[in-house]
């Protein structure tokens, strides 16, 4: 109730308009406020929603701060879940803080932007073939850094899946990458021998890669 008043008396915007003149410290309190009115993000506006994906975008991008970039990547899950309101200029804005957000060695960060990464491939949510493909040329490069047991199983994950997507596929053949997500595949057998789902998975994948 109070979340939903305070965004229909213009808080979306007042934020936006505070951002600018936020350091670091700033810019961390209305990425936490940002971050607690999105835990409803039906209250929003499409117009509120845009606003909201073009400021968190902007710090993502613009940071330095860990902490500030864990919120930014908790809200680009979030922005992702909503599959961007249809909006597919906002999705090519979130996979360019992606290919940056990629780069952490931080847990957390990893988790939301490989889980959102995930939702931008599964539900096509970018129609710019060019970031499409730089997108999954990080997010395969990037596996490498990825430690957290839970991290290298939502990897593992999301590789599998987009290895059943032919378009992808081709992706991955014309930049040279289905040897470094094959042996990605098998790492994680290795670890993660008593997870059957995740065997199964990455088996289908492999299997996939090989009759390429």
């Amino acid at each position: 109730g109070c979340r939903s008043e305070l965004l229909q008396k213009g808080a979306v915007d007042i934020l936006n308009t505070l951002l600018p003149y936020c350091d670091e410290k700033g810019r961390l309190i209305i990425l936490k406020v940002m971050h607690n009115f999105l835990r409803k993000p039906s209250a929003f506006s499409n117009a509120h929603f845009e606003i909201a994906v073009t400021m968190i975008n902007h710090v993502a991008l613009s940071t330095t701060s860990v902490v500030n970039l864990q919120y930014c990547a908790a809200c680009m899950q979030i922005f992702t879940k909503e599959k961007t309101r249809g909006m597919n200029h906002l999705a090519a804005h979130i996979v360019d803080a992606m290919v940056l957000l990629l780069q952490s060695s931080d847990p957390t960060i990893q988790f939301y932007v490989i889980t959102t990464c995930g939702d931008i491939f599964f539900n096509h949510l970018c129609n710019d073939p060019v970031k499409v493909e730089q997108l999954i040329q990080h997010f395969i490069q990037q596996g490498s850094l990825v430690n957290d047991p839970q991290n290298i199983q939502a990897l593992a994950l999301a590789l599998a899946k987009v290895c059943q997507v032919d378009s992808y596929m081709l992706t991955m053949i014309r930049l040279q990458l289905l040897r470094v997500v094959f042996e990605l595949l098998f790492d994680v057998i290795g670890v993660h021998s008593s997870n059957l789902l995740l065997q199964e998975s990455c088996c289908i994948a492999i299997c996939r890669i090989a009759l390429r």
